[in-house]
Parts: structure tokens; C-alpha cells; sequence
């Protein structure tokens, strides 16, 4: 969820209850640049955002060290006043993103799951002949990790962690009355990797991903990668 937001924005934690309760106020999404694909497209840049219509996120959040969980939403309007139809009548556009994702951590293993819907009211409006802008999309997945670095060590001061994820995402899961769902956008992936870790800021990683749509079930796509990382 948070990584749909680049908005320019107010943050506010409620008095009292610390990183449990947060909400916001930003600017809305630009409902003309919604594509197929959704509401990626229209995310804005902060000193170029429109204003004219505003947004608002609410999340509630908990964690420890062994388990966490938040549950958020988003609505706002995405229209600004700026979208006509062919015969120069105002479209109005809304969008919404409902999300819940968690962990659980213990003795080596580790649990990950996340689920978000979205919807786009207004989306039969902007769609056309070439474009169909969904309705709805849903997504979700589950990931589980597990640190074998102690089979090789009593003390290791490094993890080295197999993991497995399985995603379940449709991009078009409905559409407006008189369009057509594209089978492509209706995606499952079965993705496994290993992360080795010499330092708790450093990651070396490579994966395995096996990705198949409705439209070619038959025909899958595998990718393998390698890459690197650190928090600094």
C-alpha cells in the first residue's frame, strides 16, 4: 500500500496511543492517468501535485518482535474537476485501497502475509474502446522464511534464510458494465530464493520466479535473478 503514495501530505499519530492509530491527509490521485493496470499511474509528484481534490489514509498498526499487523485504508477523489467525457460533462472519480498485511517471527522461522483491494468508482466512464480501466483489483500473498544459519553454527553472526512466496493478483478482478476483463492482468507466481546475510545491514540475495496468467497457463514465464543490497 504505501508504495502506491507519493503525495504530497499531513501525518498525524492520535495523542496517546503512539505508532498505533495514524491517519493522514494528502492530495488525491490523477484519475486521468488511471490505466489498465489501475491506480499506479496515477500517483503524483509532490511539486506537481493537483490539490483540488484531497485524500485521507487511517491505519491501525501493532508490533513486537515476534508478531505484527496493520490494517489501512485509503479514499479520496480523483477527478479534480479536470476529466470530461466526449461531450464536455465532468467525469466524477473516486478511488479507495482497503490493505492488511502481517508477520510472525520464532525460532528461525519466519511468516509473512499481506491482502489489498482497490476499487476505482468511475472507472466505465474513463474506460474506451482501447482502454479499460478496472473497477476493482485484489491481491494478495504468503511468504515463509526460515534462518538455517545455526545448523552450520552455534553463534552464527550471519542468517542464511531459503524462503517461498506464493502472489495471487488480478488487475482487472472487475470491470464496467460493456468491457471485457483482459486475462493477462489475472496473475499467480510462485517465487523462491535464498538471502544470505553477512551483516544485519547487508543482503545478498538470488530467486527463482515461475509467473503464470489466466491467458497463458500453459505457457509460463521463469525468471532467475541475483542482486544485492544495504541499509545505510
Amino acid at each position: 500500500f504505501s508504495s502506491s503514495r507519493r503525495h504530497t501530505r499531513y501525518r498525524r499519530s492520535s495523542r496517546g496511543l503512539g505508532d498505533v492509530y495514524k491517519r493522514q491527509v494528502l492530495n488525491g490521485m490523477n484519475g486521468a492517468k488511471f490505466v489498465e493496470n489501475g491506480i499506479r499511474g496515477g500517483r503524483q509528484k509532490g511539486y506537481r501535485a493537483l490539490w483540488i481534490d484531497v485524500g485521507g489514509v487511517a491505519a491501525l498498526d501493532y508490533e513486537s518482535a515476534q508478531f505484527g499487523a496493520t490494517v489501512s485504508g485509503y479514499y479520496g477523489g480523483a477527478d479534480h474537476g479536470l476529466i470530461l467525457d466526449p461531450m464536455d460533462a465532468q467525469i466524477s472519480v473516486q478511488n479507495w485501497i482497503g490493505e492488511a498485511h502481517g508477520y510472525w517471527r520464532g525460532s528461525g522461522l519466519e511468516l509473512r502475509g499481506l491482502v489489498a483491494y482497490s476499487g476505482i468508482e468511475g472507472a466505465a466512464d474513463l474506460s474506451d474502446a482501447s482502454t479499460t480501466i478496472p473497477e476493482r483489483q485484489l491481491g494478495w500473498y504468503l511468504e515463509a522464511a526460515y534462518d538455517i544459519a545455526p545448523l552450520f553454527a552455534d553463534q552464527p553472526g550471519y542468517r542464511v534464510e531459503p524462503w517461498v512466496r506464493y502472489e495471487d493478483y488480478d488487475l482487472q478482478h472487475k470491470v464496467g458494465e460493456g468491457f471485457v476483463a483482459d486475462p493477462s492482468k489475472d496473475r499467480q507466481s510462485i517465487t523462491a530464493g535464498v538471502h544470505f546475510m553477512p551483516h544485519a545491514q547487508v543482503v545478498i540475495k538470488g530467486e527463482w520466479e515461475h509467473l503464470t496468467t489466466a491467458s497463458d497457463a500453459d505457457d509460463p514465464t521463469d525468471e532467475v535473478r541475483v542482486g544485492a543490497g544495504f541499509v545505510f
